[in-house]
């Protein structure tokens, strides 16, 4: 049995029996499913409130929701709790995570940028940069630096391989992201945690089903898989058939903790029908109302099953096999050709069959026609209903058309399998209306969403299954299905609107989170159907007779407008659901898809005066980002009628995609009519103020005047300007209802740029309609909206011309063969074309590459001949060619008609890196010229052969193996297995010869822990008849994306294959080359390796024989001698200690087996280094010169076993022994590293591991130095050398190696994880006995490269593959010259208790002085307050003392001088007099010596405590200097309404605290604000957006500096 996630399976309706209004549910009488079953504490774990603080019992929970409203300064409605966990259920922090042009975001692209690379200059190989992993960077610190008060355990349950996704819009204008939870690498169902950045700012954060699991809550089950299907199988009342519908898995469900009274209920008797009661009792218990329980999740198949997809989920705890869940998660529903627009009712224009209707994106012999079903040149090849997007399976039979003569699938009568007697059985109307209609829905969503990888895959879609009244998207296979027609139901085929519903449900399973949305998918599906085709009744003409239940006028299952409901045109709400829907999911959709279609038809036009067009486009961009975001809509059982407070909710996500500043608490440009339309429906929240903000002048834009001129298949816009326009979105539309349904959007035109857009890739005859809508943004993700442009409608027209078309295949050409490769163009004349075409070759981008030809060189057309012929031209390649990529370019000319078509050219040249094409003849990637490596994929991606696995990715040219070894289709693409790229290459950097050991590496993806899936490596050298040996297998070393190595030694020269299997489960050891499984995924690579060069022997004059005995050790005294090679005793301990020359070089420890390296015969020419005092021990690595030199000790780690780990960096410590020692010399193995740096400081790496000034430059490799890889080495290092670190006795120093010049190359040295380890704990260590004692290696931490001194944020257990060098040394040495251990020296300065006074004001001024030699950092304050409570305190500073004046302010008033805000909070006071702190200061002032700064501490509520004061009451000491202060009344947020004379009362005494630090040098500056730039002439270290160092060093005044939000909490010490 397997294990794995479960294959969720939602469809629309079947019709048997009706429920409740508005739906039709399936009878389950008897049939497999009949049993179905949730227990009673599984749902009622739904059950839950979400709470403003305020409604929390006292204690540390509601303590934490303080917290957090005082950090980010929120009111009490603003952040909510989920009352069963006690922890934050959602707050808007609006807070900058990374740069953009939020509200108050100031960031540039070096906080929280996870990527080793800048963002600014890109990584994914097109200079664009990769927005969503820096989303889920920024989010990962974070939840990191605020995990205390979220109560979330970061490190250990979060953001692990594969468990986290994210979404960009718009160029990282909004970025969605998703974490799913897991516990000790166990998935914890339904736990996870969201968030969304606007403009760069965290705008919302959700954290959902986040109960406690203790510590020793056990992952091991009691029961195994197989007892758990029986179990289910008792259950049914079934025996098991055999076979499973998805993998079993081990997980943690969240059940409600409480006593719920009797057993669980039948699916639909218990939940639903009313609340459960001990949800109040738990009310006053906050936090205590989830309790983790471990389960099987099985899906076995069970005698009679036929469609159903059983799952079940099986304590497998408490060793009862308790049934938890048993559901069948399938809920059913209620080129060219002829197709039905709409529906097959023959109501209208569009239920009727339209003739001549594009086939778009369909492939035709490898050229993929366009949006108008047009393509270039005819092929032999036969034609299906199959393209990149979309394959209709039709059980009618297979659908074939020779696209020689054109492709036109034409239509005929009938339904089902009628077709119109040619192109197979399976050119049926459902396979061209199905065809037709996921293509322009997924065109729309692509235009939507440009970045979802899934809307790039091909989905698959069955037609005409031999049932009726159903259709059902399988989660398990991707998959679509229809049904035929019959029981008084239509062909669910035939009916648009049920294929975009279906569409609905796959695009909601592949969004920005996992799996369907709660509490049910079924309205987003709808809602997704509706807006396309402008239609509120789901699926029209779906019931043969009547309408809907409840339905005034819907012939289909539902309809989501209810103004056309018969019951009153009530609106469905929350409560209504709760009452009547019970677990029917289609019943829940209806409360979210009619708020939805309520924005579109009448809030967005009667709130903001939006004509239809906008309000349907707007709508459905909202929709297409806010569904990514959501994983439950509404909250099914909140208590009154705001049930979108839950998590992210559909209101949160609405809100969060329609802002346009980061910045939720200020509304959003449509705040008023999305929370009316929620709101409507009892789902919108309470917790924000609703407001229309943002998008200034949008709604003032006008419609721009719009003319459309048809072309030979295209249309050309253009309009004119609209005052105050930033932009112009341009969308386009075609069939019978015009403007009037979804469109795709073309492009966005920013108002510099011509007025003006081109359609090309239509068919001409046909109508199309095009819309203009100007924005207020130039973002294409802005809701900034104008008003639309009228209808415009075109038909490009057929005109005399011509068309030319070359072969798209790219020409990969090896230079040194000299090839000449042929192509044959077409030549195509349409539309009544004739007249002379001349025809002519060139070449762009490549020297030494001719164009032969064309032949011929001129074409004549004659009316009524010959409208197609070919063309052919020959690509000839010189040896000496460079320069590439290019490409071959025909151009046909006739009168001022020009066309032009293109060939690409690529030139191999051998030797270095290759990157594999696909080679037709062997059906594989295959590099033809040898070289240093060969990979699947190029370095930029925009060569990826063997991306996905079969259809899912979908992986080009599958299977990609020689002996057609077929992957399996199971699962969806990057959450079930898959195999990315093959990479092998030589260890030594030259090219791949027969003997050398090659590295063998695979990219692949790991389906949860990774803990089951292997890849099993073969080679074979007879590629002809592949006989496979096993090299090694490797099991996924985590989840997620990896990349698994192995090495082996090449046994043959010429063409070599490696083929990797990836697969799922089984055992350790492979069992075959292509073992079967539906997870599994094979891939083949080609490459060649050389024989061995001759080798020339070397000259034996002054050779020596290899030994056969041990040499002397120790030199004679007269070196000019022969040294005797065969000593008979041991040597001496101490060794001559002046020869008068060069001693003889070292022995080896055998010399039998690795003897002296070149000796000469003359050992005055040639010395042998320095042996070690006992070489039968340990002999010396690399000896000096000097025979007297103390001992080396080796520190190495062991010999590396499986795979290794890539650090662009490393920090680790080394402590010493008890004795002094001397480091002199760095081990790593490089992988591919050509420039390192080492630093090292006295003390531990930490917490100085972001502060460069803190570490000092020993070492730099040598020019020219190439590391290779997997070469465990000492590296060259420069003329300087390796600069010797002292280690003192029982003291530790730290190093820290980066490697430079990586670029966009995967390069930098090799380690090793140690899991479960403290920071920088001991790894290796010396023996006790050795000459330097016990001195160990600690683990690292992992840095990046490229980016010095820049560590990830909790990497902390990487050990690299290397080790030191040490010797022993005087204890007298002089101690090391590192950076001191403390940069600061911590000081407090306490102003005296006066006794307790009346005297009370909201606020201090006083003048703080600095009395030292050095720089003072302020950190926090501490002050009496005069009550017990929650107040606010704000901590204010300005250079100079608070009693200047300046022009413009009154003296009495002195506010308006400069003042710097440093800190803004919410704080919890004990009682009169009791010290309260500050926190830490979210900005630093900086005292220099001898100036004097002003501090102001304010609170609108707190009333400070304070004493009149005497000159006497001032306090100071070595450092600082306190002055009497100045009180403060009337403060209101950032400002003073009024302040005491500062000359006149009497001077008050600031009753608190100082927290302060004393700066020893200008590095500890530096290391409390990384962006100030320490160097003007160090690019590598500035930032740009603080002040230089030496503005701090020479200012008199005191210097204010902000710190960023991404600064690790224990790099700020």
């Amino acid at each position: 049995m397997k294990l794995k996630r479960s294959a969720v399976n939602t469809v629309i309706l079947l019709l048997q029996s009706p429920v409740t209004y508005g739906l039709i549910e399936i009878s389950r009488q008897g049939t497999v499913a009949e049993k179905e079953y949730v227990d009673d504490e599984l749902s009622a774990a739904a059950d839950t409130e979400f709470v403003p603080a305020d409604s929390m019992q006292e204690g540390s929970a509601k303590s934490k929701m303080k917290n957090l409203q005082g950090k980010f300064g929120k009111g009490n409605n603003n952040i909510r709790a989920d009352s069963r966990s006690g922890r934050v259920s959602f707050m808007a922090p609006d807070v900058p995570l990374l740069p953009g042009k939020g509200k108050g975001n100031r960031l540039l692209w070096t906080v929280y940028a996870g990527d080793e690379r800048d963002l600014k200059e890109g990584n994914d190989g097109h200079g664009k940069p990769d927005f969503a992993q820096a989303g889920i960077d920024a989010l990962k610190g974070w939840l990191s630096d605020n995990q205390v008060d979220i109560d979330v355990d970061v490190a250990g349950e979060l953001f692990h391989g594969g468990t986290a996704k994210a979404v960009s819009h718009g160029d990282g204008n909004t970025i969605q992201m998703h974490a799913r939870r897991s516990f000790k690498g166990v998935p914890v169902v339904g736990s996870h945690v969201s968030a969304t950045l606007v403009k760069g700012n965290l705008v919302g954060v959700s954290v959902e089903k986040w109960g406690t699991i203790p510590e020793n809550f056990s992952i091991e089950p009691k029961i195994s898989a197989e007892e758990a299907a029986e179990a289910l199988a008792d259950h049914a009342g079934r025996t098991l058939a055999g076979g499973e519908t998805c993998k079993p898995e081990i997980m943690i469900l969240t059940l409600a903790n409480g006593n719920i009274g009797g057993g669980g209920n039948s699916k639909g008797k218990g939940k639903g029908n009313g609340r459960w009661g001990g949800l109040r009792k738990l009310q006053s218990e906050t936090g205590n109302g989830y309790k983790p329980v471990l389960a099987w999740q099985v899906c076995p198949k069970l005698e009679g099953q036929e469609q159903e997809m059983l799952q079940g989920y099986v304590d497998a705890q408490s060793g009862s096999a308790r049934v938890l869940s048993f559901l069948d998660k399938v809920d059913y529903f209620e080129a060219m050709g002829d197709v039905y627009p709409l529906s097959n009712d023959g109501e209208g224009l569009d239920g009727v069959l339209q003739d001549g209707w594009p086939m778009p994106y369909l492939d035709v012999g490898g050229e993929i026609t366009t949006t108008g079903g047009s393509y270039g040149s005819a092929s032999s090849s036969s034609v299906s209903f199959e393209g990149p997007y979309v394959k209709m399976v039709d059980t009618c039979g297979t659908a074939s058309l020779d696209p020689v003569a054109g492709v036109d699938w034409s239509g005929s009568g009938g339904t089902n399998c009628e077709t119109p007697g040619f192109g197979g059985a399976g050119n049926t109307h459902s396979s061209r209306s199905g065809f037709y209609e996921l293509n322009k829905m997924m065109e729309i969503a692509r235009s939507h969403l440009p970045d979802n990888t899934w809307l790039q895959q091909k989905l698959t879609s069955n037609m005409n299954i031999a049932s009726s009244c159903n259709a059902f998207f399988n989660g398990g296979t991707g998959q679509i299905t229809f049904y035929q027609s019959g029981n008084g139901c239509a062909n669910t085929g035939e009916i648009a609107a049920i294929f975009d519903h279906e569409w609905g449900h796959a695009m909601d399973f592949n969004d920005g989170v996992f799996g369907i949305s709660a509490p049910s998918g079924e309205g987003i599906a709808d809602v997704y159907s509706a807006l396309r085709l402008n239609d509120s009744c789901i699926g029209r003409g779906f019931r043969l007779n009547g309408f809907c239940n409840g339905c005034n006028s819907c012939s289909g299952v539902r309809d989501i407008d209810y103004r056309k409901k018969g019951d009153g045109n009530s609106p469905s709400t929350r409560s209504w659901a709760s009452s009547n829907c019970g677990t029917s999911v289609h019943c829940r959709g209806h409360v979210y898809s009619e708020a939805v279609w309520d924005l579109y038809t009448d809030l967005l036009p009667a709130r903001h005066g939006y004509d239809a067009n906008t309000a349907l486009e707007l709508t459905q961009r909202l929709t297409y980002m806010a569904a990514g975001a959501v994983s439950t809509w509404y909250n099914l059982y909140a208590t009154n009628e705001y049930g979108g407070c839950e998590g992210n909710s559909g209101y949160k996500a609405f809100l969060q995609a329609d802002d346009d500043n980061g910045n939720l608490s200020d509304g959003t440009p449509h705040m008023t009519a999305i929370y009316e339309a929620f709101h409507r429906h009892e789902i919108a929240c309470n917790d924000m103020i609703v407001q229309d903000s943002g998008c200034a002048g949008s709604l003032s834009l006008t419609a721009p005047d719009v003319t459309v001129t048809p072309g030979n298949g295209e249309v050309q816009l253009n309009w004119e300007p609209v005052t105050n326009a930033a932009a112009y979105q341009v969308f386009r539309t075609e069939g019978v209802h015009k403007c009037a349904q979804g469109k795709v959007v073309l492009a966005t035109i920013t108002s510099s740029e011509s007025l003006s857009y081109l359609d090309t890739g239509l068919q001409s005859g046909r109508e199309y309609s095009y819309v203009v809508i100007p924005k207020g943004g130039v973002e294409e993700s802005s809701s900034c909206f104008g008003h639309s442009s009228d209808c415009k409608t075109a038909t490009p027209v057929v005109m005399p011309s011509f068309q030319l078309s070359c072969p798209t295949g790219r020409i990969y050409a090896i230079v040194e063969n000299a090839p000449s490769h042929q192509r044959d163009c077409m030549l195509v004349a349409s539309g009544g074309f004739t007249g002379v075409v001349s025809l002519a070759c060139s070449t762009t981008g490549i020297a030494g590459v001719s164009c032969v030809g064309p032949s011929p060189s001129s074409e004549e057309f004659f009316a009524g001949q010959t409208t197609t012929k070919t063309v052919s031209i020959t690509v000839q390649v010189a040896s000496s060619a460079t320069g590439g990529p290019g490409e071959v370019t025909l151009t046909a000319t006739s009168g001022s008609v020009q066309k032009t078509s293109s060939i690409p050219v690529t030139l191999l040249f051998g030797n270095g890196p290759q990157v594999a094409q696909f080679d037709d003849t062997n059906g594989i990637p295959r590099c033809t010229v040898g070289g240093s490596e060969c990979s699947s994929k190029s370095a930029d991606n925009t060569v990826h052969l063997l991306k996905g696995r079969s259809s899912l990715g979908p992986e080009a040219n599958h299977p990609n193996t020689l002996d057609a070894c077929a992957d399996g289709g199971s699962g969806s693409y990057e959450s079930d297995e898959s195999l990315e790229w093959i990479k092998v290459k030589s260890t030594t950097g030259d090219n791949m010869k027969v003997d050398d050991t090659l590295t063998v590496e695979a990219g692949v993806y790991c389906w949860g822990n990774g803990s089951t899936d292997y890849a099993d490596f073969y080679h074979t050298t007879t590629p002809g008849s592949p006989n496979w040996s096993l090299i090694d297998t490797v099991q996924c070393p985590g989840g997620g994306h990896q990349t698994i190595m192995t090495e082996y030694d090449s046994q043959a020269a010429g063409t070599n294959v490696i083929r990797v299997q990836f697969r799922y489960g089984g055992n350790e050891v492979s069992t075959g080359a292509c073992t079967s499984g539906g997870y599994n995924d094979r891939d083949d690579l080609m490459f060649e390796v050389e024989g061995q060069s001759p080798i020339t022997p070397s000259p034996t004059k002054n050779s020596t024989p290899n030994p056969t005995k041990q040499p002397t050790p120790i030199p004679t005294k007269n070196p000019s001698e022969q040294p005797t090679p065969n000593p008979v005793s041991s040597p001496t301990k101490n060794p001559t200690p002046n020869p008068t020359k060069q001693p003889t070089p070292s022995p080896t420890n055998d010399p039998t087996k690795q003897p002296t390296p070149n000796p000469t015969n003359d050992p005055t020419k040639q010395p042998t280094p320095n042996p070690t005092n006992n070489p039968t021990k340990q002999p010396t690595p690399n000896p000096t010169n000097d025979p007297t030199a103390t001992t080396f000790v080796e520190l190495t780690t062991p010999p590396r076993t499986g795979s290794a780990y890539l650090l662009g960096a490393a920090y680790f410590d080394v402590t010493g022994g008890d004795v002094w020692s001397k480091i002199t010399d760095l081990q790593i193995t490089s992988y591919y590293a050509t420039r390192l740096q080492v630093y090292s400081k006295f003390g531990s790496a930490t917490p100085y591991e972001a502060t460069p000034c803190a570490w000092k430059l020993i070492a730099e490799t040598a020019t020219g130095w190439n590391g290779g890889s997997w070469t465990k080495q000492y590296p060259q290092w420069n003329d300087d050398g390796f600069k010797p670190v002292i280690l003192p006795s029982n003291e530790t120093v730290s190093f820290y190696v980066v490697a430079l010049d990586v670029g966009t190359s995967y390069a930098g040295i090799l380690g090793k994880v140690n899991t479960d380890e403290e920071k920088y704990s001991p790894w290796i260590a010396t023996p006790e006995t050795s000459s330097v004692g016990l001195v160990t290696m600690s683990h690292g931490r992992k840095g990046y490269s490229d980016s010095p001194f820049k560590p990830f944020s909790d990497y902390y257990t990487y050990g690299i593959w290397g080790g030191i060098k040490l010797e022993n040394v005087e204890t007298d040495t002089s101690a090391p010259t590192m950076a001191p251990t403390s940069l600061y020296l911590p000081g407090d300065l306490e102003s005296p208790m006066k006794e307790v006074s009346a005297d009370t004001f909201n606020g201090l001024q006083f003048d703080v002085e600095n009395l030292g030699l050095q720089p003072v950092i302020v950190n926090s304050f501490s002050a009496r307050f005069a009550s017990m409570g929650y107040h606010h305190m704000e901590v204010w500073m300005r250079e100079g003392s608070h009693m200047d004046s300046s022009a413009g302010c009154d003296n009495w008033n002195n506010w308006c001088n400069d003042w710097t805000k440093l800190a803004d909070t919410s704080v919890q006071t004990a009682g009169s007099g009791s010290f309260t702190s500050s926190g830490q200061l979210t900005t630093i002032g900086i005292i220099n010596p001898g100036s004097t700064a002003a501090f102001a501490i304010v609170s609108g509520k707190g009333l400070f405590l304070t004493k009149d004061g005497a000159l006497s009451d001032t306090v100071q000491n070595d450092e600082l200097r306190i002055n009497l202060a100045t009180p403060i009344d009337d403060y209101y947020g950032d400002s003073i309404q009024s302040i005491y004379p500062v000359n006149g009362l009497t001077k008050k005494v600031f009753q608190g605290i100082i927290h302060y630090e004393v700066a020893n040098s200008l590095c500890a500056i530096q290391s409390k604000a990384d962006w100030v730039d320490l160097d003007p002439s160090s690019s590598s270290l500035t930032s740009g957006t603080g002040p230089q160092i030496n503005e701090i060093r020479d200012s008199e005044q005191p210097v204010i500096v902000t710190m960023p939000g991404g600064r690790d909490e224990e790099d700020i010490q």
